[in-house]
């Protein structure tokens, strides 16, 4: 019997940068019963999920009937690294079902499991339905690779330590809008896994066709995984976490009179300058990850706009005193300008690569340096200006900075002024990345990079002018600061998902991010649920505003004659919702803004809409829970998202679990932690 068939949950005012290709939203994985990390055994990262047949598995997407990660059809991969502690009951692995229609509703459903003789088995229902049962016995007390698959000619198999166990053709459909658990059956949580999983994929390709040899080490995201978990962290910790990709990023700091400024910029509004009457560089301590001597291929890469006299280090990654490392440097002889990379082991250079020509002064410029192999090359505006063939790596600097704008000398990082002539220059665009990215003569970048997986380092240069924040691109965006204000807190008691809200109790509490995010007139969405305790007056629930203001905005309200929700923008008519509020109920909000239409959504169904063409004023801070002025929420309010884009232009369905950071995410508020903690988070962790 196949398992439970008998019973089977905006860049001018906050930084916001592009999402890498391979970066997306991440899954929610929710621990429940006692699964937790156990760092006792793991296969790959020192730790796995343990789990202990009595009630502990993993929920993806918080139990949540919704776009579920096995495709309907199509290819795909679902693949586990297992350990048992026994073997003689039937324990599932991966499950997706809805159980809408009934435990026997077999329908589309996903169930891959070990049963009861220690076999793997996979059973998918309904018209076409089949089971592969393996003929391998999974032992205990061992770790094993664990997969199933679907090719592009509807084939299924099951693989056990990179043997197939069995297949089947078929054009049946997998079930979508699904619940979807791991480490029990999904419907009526049940047939609980004794043992551990380590490094849990799946991917919208088949991975494997024929025999493989397993991965000898753990899984790294690519376009086609749809869900990374690594299960690494601390023993016991309940936290589970879909690896999307995104590295960790560099500490950049400006040091010195190093800043941003907008006199000249390739893209984004402002570069780095560095004048020689000044005594700054910008610095990255920790180099684990811009350390090319660890990558057998590389690209470094910069926009540089130069004076007609400018000269020496502009990458400097060497050690101070013993000079391991590399420098690049630009300098001027005569009407000669020369573009040179040096490369120390030791007191003596090993390699020095100098080339005359294929820069201009006065102008921007794109230069790259690129490793392949052996090979070496020089690229000034996309035209090929030095190769060898007999490039030689050195070792590299074991706690030396990366300094920009600098170099080392007798210990101490140079600062601009003793190792620069002229007036100064400008750089824009730096990016490390650990491939070779051009290979012969290209044209340069019309657009800022955007960080992918083969990115270390990629510096924008962009903000405000004369700002020392620097930062590096990895995917994520600038987190917002979310200061309590007043008596706000965190309340555990009452909440719409994540176990807490934001809690205002009527008299002067809110949350101050301490910036506008509402764009002047791009395009715009403000949500969040919310719910009043004792409301009988007009109560705040965001806004960015200051009274007798142009473009004073208050974006969600409860109107105090009516009880009905508002959108009111100075310039626009009022938005009003039919939907009459009521006391303790949650209610999911939104308004947005498309093109010069704005519309305002109660629960998912749009109540209202203005037309015109007015702006929401930047000389305010967005609040939440409150306005300049007064009119405090008494109530909660939870997940709580700004975004830059209009995420809704009609009637929808409100979401049924907490949002994830994306590219057009502004903001994301869970208000989730510990009950009366006073510390909001803004989610930018591509989560």
């Amino acid at each position: 019997m196949p398992l439970g068939a008998s019973r089977l949950n905006f860049l001018a005012k906050t930084q916001v940068v592009v999402e890498a290709e391979v970066i997306g939203t991440k899954v929610g994985l929710a621990a429940i019963g006692n699964a937790q990390i156990d760092t006792a055994q793991s296969q790959f990262g020192g730790a796995s999920a343990l789990f202990d047949s009595s009630g502990d598995y993993l929920a993806l997407n918080s139990q949540s009937a919704g776009p579920a990660l096995i495709p309907s059809t199509g290819e795909f991969t679902a693949e586990l690294w297992l350990r048992l502690d026994v073997n003689n009951t039937t324990q599932a692995l991966i499950h997706q079902y809805n159980y809408l229609g009934g435990a026997s509703n077999l329908n589309g459903r996903f169930s891959f499991y070990v049963n009861s003789s220690g076999k793997l088995v996979l059973f998918i229902g309904g018209t076409g339905t089949f089971t592969i049962t393996g003929f391998s016995t999974v032992s205990t007390g061992v770790w094993h690779h664990i997969a199933v698959t679907r090719n592009s000619s509807n084939r299924f198999d099951v693989w056990l330590n990179g043997t197939s166990q069995g297949n089947a053709t078929s054009s049946i459909s997998i079930v979508e809008t699904a619940y979807t658990a791991i480490a029990s059956a999904s419907h009526s949580p049940n047939f609980y896994l004794d043992g551990r999983i380590d490094e849990l994929r799946i991917s919208d390709t088949a991975r494997y066709t024929t025999s493989f040899t397993p991965s000898t080490s753990a899984f790294i995201h690519d376009d086609n995984t749809l869900l990374l978990a690594h299960m690494n962290g601390t023993d016991g910790s309940t936290t589970f976490t879909d690896d999307k990709g995104e590295r960790e990023q560099n500490g950049l700091s400006a040091v010195g009179n190093a800043a941003l400024d907008v006199t000249q910029a390739k893209f984004g509004g402002t570069s780095l300058y560095t004048a020689t009457t000044s005594n700054g560089y910008a610095e990255i301590t920790d180099t684990d990850e811009v350390d090319l001597n660890q990558y057998s291929n590389w690209t470094v890469e910069f926009q540089i706009y130069p004076d007609s006299a400018s000269g020496n280090r502009l990458l400097n990654h060497a050690q101070a005193g013993s000079y391991n490392g590399y420098y690049i440097r630009m300098s001027k002889a005569g009407t000669n300008n020369y573009m040179q990379w040096v490369s120390y082991n030791g007191s003596s250079n090993v390699t020095r690569q100098t080339v005359s020509g294929g820069l201009n002064y006065n102008q921007w410029n794109h230069v790259a340096f690129v490793k392949s192999g052996s090979n070496f090359k020089i690229y000034g505006n996309g035209i090929q200006i030095y190769s060898t063939s007999s490039f030689t790596q050195v070792p590299g600097p074991s706690t030396a900075s990366l300094i920009i704008n600098g170099g080392v000398q007798s210990g101490s990082p140079y600062n601009a002024r003793s190792v620069f002539t002229g007036t100064g220059h400008y750089l824009d665009e730096i990016r490390i990345s650990k491939i070779a990215r051009y290979t012969g003569a290209f044209t340069p970048p019309t657009a800022a990079h955007i960080n992918d997986s083969n990115t270390v380092l990629l510096a924008h240069m962009n903000g405000t002018d004369n700002s020392t924040d620097l930062f590096d691109d990895n995917g994520t965006r600038a987190q917002v600061g979310l200061e309590a204000v007043g008596n706000a807190q965190v309340d555990t008691a009452v909440s719409y998902f994540g176990g807490g809200s934001f809690l205002g109790d009527g008299s002067g509490d809110y949350l101050d991010t301490g910036q506008p995010l509402i764009p002047e007139y791009d395009d715009w969405t403000v949500e969040c649920w919310f719910r009043f305790d004792n409301a009988t007056g007009e109560e705040i629930i965001a806004s960015q505003y200051a009274g007798g203001t142009d473009g004073r905005a208050v974006f969600l309200y409860r109107h105090s004659s009516t009880a009905k929700l508002r959108c009111f923008i100075n310039g626009w008519s009022t938005l009003e919702s039919t939907t009459v509020l009521t006391n303790n109920t949650w209610y999911h909000g939104a308004v947005s803004r498309d093109g010069d239409t704005l519309r305002l959504f109660v629960n998912g169904t749009l109540e209202s809409t203005q037309t015109a063409n007015e702006n929401v004023m930047q000389t305010e801070n967005f609040w939440i829970g409150q306005r300049a002025g007064g009119n405090a929420i008494d109530g909660n309010i939870d997940e709580f998202r700004v975004s830059s884009v209009a995420r809704y232009t009609a009637s929808f369905t409100p979401p049924t679990g907490p949002h994830g950071n994306d590219s057009d995410t502004l903001l994301l508020a869970h208000m989730d932690g510990t009950d009366g903690s006073t510390t909001f988070t803004d989610d930018n962790s591509n989560s």
